[in-house]
């Protein structure tokens, strides 16, 4: 059995068919996401371009490809260490298999290639000419921390978005995508989605809940300081003196504007509800 098993694992044919058509669906996979307008795009545009070079270069020097095969064949079918071989065929044929496809098999996941830092631009832009400060919710300044303020060497403006959270008492208080428990929620938040009132529902439920663990020091029932972190990275949030979870309403999520002014406290010039579910007070 385990010499059958090996001989079709190692089979040539079988191999690089099992290379064109991984690479095939991670080049379908990127192309999915890029029309589906994923904000992943400059990642995802260069992952499109790495399978579609390896489909043809696997097309083209198909023979090279096949003739290195068989030479992986011809060690396989040697009678000798059978169980060790058959391992590591089968756990090569799943790496090269999920990183060419980027198939998700819930254990492992090969990640988007090209994803580095090298699309990451500067924010802060120049104050402009004739800019007037707008009237915006006071609430909205408890969203900047002012003394990340003395990281940033020169005066002008800064976008950026902020969460918060609105209680049955009045109190509005803020918070970050953490609570959300997803991996990049850009694909949960984009315009329309606050139209579907079971999803609404389902949402304010979600992040009820885990601001009830939050207020426990918990993740997934687990103590913080040993439970599994959240797949993006989000600023630490107390929400030890945050009043009681089941007084939550609503959750809102805004576009801001901050203006930094060199020593002087940064400051909230503009200010635009993009989403929200419950009631906002």
């Amino acid at each position: 059995m385990n010499f059958r098993l090996l001989k079709f694992l190692s089979n040539p044919k079988f191999i690089y068919l099992f290379l064109i058509i991984s690479s095939f669906l991670g080049l379908l996979n990127s192309v999915l996401l890029l029309n589906k307008g994923s904000p992943h795009g400059y990642y995802l545009e260069r992952q499109a371009g790495y399978t579609l070079t390896c489909v043809i270069l696997l097309i083209t020097f198909h023979r090279y490809v096949i003739f290195a095969l068989y030479k992986v064949h011809d060690w396989a079918k040697k009678p000798l260490h059978l169980y060790p071989k058959k391992c590591v065929l089968f756990t090569l044929l799943i790496l090269i298999g999920t990183y060419q496809s980027k198939v998700f098999l819930g254990f492992w996941f090969a990640g988007i290639a090209g994803w580095d830092y090298s699309n990451y631009k500067l924010k802060q832009r120049p104050v402009p000419k004739n800019f007037k400060k707008l009237t915006v919710p006071k609430f909205l300044q408890k969203a900047v921390i002012e003394q990340n303020a003395q990281f940033l060497h020169y005066p002008g403006h800064l976008p950026g978005s902020a969460v918060f959270l609105h209680y049955s008492d009045g109190q509005v208080l803020p918070t970050n995508n953490e609570l959300l428990g997803v991996v990049f929620p850009d694909y949960l938040l984009k315009p329309g989605f606050s139209e579907d009132k079971a999803m609404q529902s389902s949402l304010l439920s979600m992040i009820q809940h885990n601001l009830i663990e939050r207020k426990n020091d918990k993740r997934f029932l687990l103590p913080l300081s040993i439970a599994y972190p959240p797949h993006t990275p989000y600023m630490f949030i107390s929400y030890k003196d945050y009043p009681d979870a089941k007084s939550l309403q609503g959750v809102s999520w805004w576009s801001i504007l901050v203006e930094i002014k060199g020593e002087n406290t940064p400051e909230v010039v503009s200010g635009e509800m993009l989403y929200s579910v419950g009631e906002i007070i």
